[in-house]
């Protein structure tokens, strides 16, 4: 039996707002973590429990004063809805990267996004997300300069508003 066009459409607006979530996290935007939720949304990631707003600060003053580079991907995401209310777990990889010494380290983090939704005025934001930890583990990063060079000639990323892709979307939309 076919999927009805609005489950499609509610799953899809839900997995969209999850993904500009990462989205805020690896470019330390609140307004963009905050889009993902509605106002009275709390968080709880164990050590950090709060609202939305406090949870979204956290993490940029976490990832400001601890990593150079972050990237959050999400796959594997179930979402099941009942009416206005919908609940999901998304897997979610993670690379944080810092200073470590003379070099630099990365954690690898494999956690679940667990995560509460409703509509509200037709729109689908979380009430309640989580993190679950399934694995992580911390490497040494070792560069190969004869492949360094490449890399080195890329525009470089920023963990801030200050991202070329933040022009780059503004130039292409108009």
């Amino acid at each position: 039996m076919p999927i009805p066009l609005e489950e499609i459409q509610a799953k899809f607006e839900m997995e969209e707002r999850l993904k500009v979530f990462c989205r805020g996290c690896d470019r330390n935007d609140v307004d963009l973590m905050l889009s993902a939720f509605h106002p009275d949304a709390m968080a709880d990631y164990g050590y950090m429990k709060g609202t939305a707003r406090e949870f979204s600060e956290w993490v940029v003053q976490t990832h400001e004063e601890n990593f150079t580079h972050t990237t959050h991907e999400l796959s594997n995401m179930l979402i099941s809805l009942d009416g206005d209310r919908a609940t999901s777990e998304a897997y979610m990889d993670s690379r944080l990267r810092y200073k470590d010494g003379d070099g630099f380290s990365e954690v690898f983090t494999s956690v679940r996004y667990l995560g509460k939704w409703e509509r509200r005025n037709d729109i689908w934001k979380m009430v309640h997300h989580m993190a679950l930890c399934d694995r992580f583990r911390t490497i040494r990063v070792e560069y190969d300069e004869e492949v360094a060079h490449w890399f080195a000639k890329l525009p470089q990323s920023s963990m801030d508003k200050n991202d070329i892709s933040y022009e780059y979307v503004k130039r292409v939309m108009g």
